[in-house]
């Protein structure tokens, strides 16, 4: 990726995410980096989450076919045009430098299959810590093996696979796994790239049962894949 700085497109789906969408795309488009596109997956929100994606026009508004987070970054995946792949959320926020950072290091790395970087979490203020929360989350930062915090090569995707539209939660704790069984690598750039939101609407928070399952069930996958292959 010498020469011209890749293109790079964002996936961000929102359902009803009118409280703090705007933040989030605004996390995006003041990247001002030159060659990125924003595709906003409506997963048919009810409140003006429409509206405001529309509202800029950095964005790629569309309607989610189907319905699930899964199926939503399948669908931008489908829909976008560019080099390297990124994950919004629309409860969470970039923070500035972020692009330019991870497309530097991988530059300098043709060898990995992408970038991920730090992460902070914190809630927003006046808000109430949500169920399943750990406390200790709110205090510094930690390498974030996140979507929102991954800047991925578009042919990743190519070799492992999209998003497996069968989990409902633990769907990056799946592809991640997928991506490290396959022999890729990740590696980070040193500096905050992500500040996470803790909410009572956390997809993992909210359904802790579902999500230990989910996380067994790809921590069982992974582990018979690595046993296919050394058989």
């Amino acid at each position: 990726m010498s020469g011209e700085r890749p293109s790079i497109s964002v996936i961000l789906p929102v359902k009803d995410g009118e409280t703090w969408l705007g933040e989030a795309i605004d996390g995006v488009v003041s990247q001002a980096y030159p060659r990125l596109e924003l595709i906003v997956i409506d997963g048919h929100s009810t409140d003006r989450s429409g509206e405001i994606a529309r509202a800029y026009s950095e964005v790629t508004y569309v309607e989610q076919d189907g319905i699930g987070l899964a199926r939503a970054w399948n669908q931008g995946l489908e829909l976008c045009t560019g080099e390297l792949i990124a994950f919004a959320d629309g409860d969470d926020r970039w923070t500035p430098g972020k692009l330019d950072a991870q497309v530097e290091l991988l530059q300098q790395r043709p060898e990995l299959a992408g970038a991920i970087g730090m992460v902070s979490f914190f809630l927003t203020p006046g808000g109430t810590p949500p169920p399943g929360m750990r406390p200790h989350l709110l205090e510094g930062e930690y390498v974030g093996l996140l979507p929102g915090a991954l800047l991925v090569r578009r042919d990743v995707f190519d070799q492992i696979g999209v998003f497996d539209t069968s989990y409902e939660i633990a769907i990056d704790v799946d592809w991640f796994a997928r991506l490290k069984d396959a022999g890729l690598e990740l590696a980070p750039v040193p500096q905050l790239v992500l500040e996470k939101r803790f909410h009572s609407a956390n997809l993992s928070l909210a359904q802790p049962d579902l999500y230990h399952h989910e996380m067994v069930r790809a921590m069982r996958d992974s582990a018979a894949r690595r046993a296919s292959r050394a058989g």
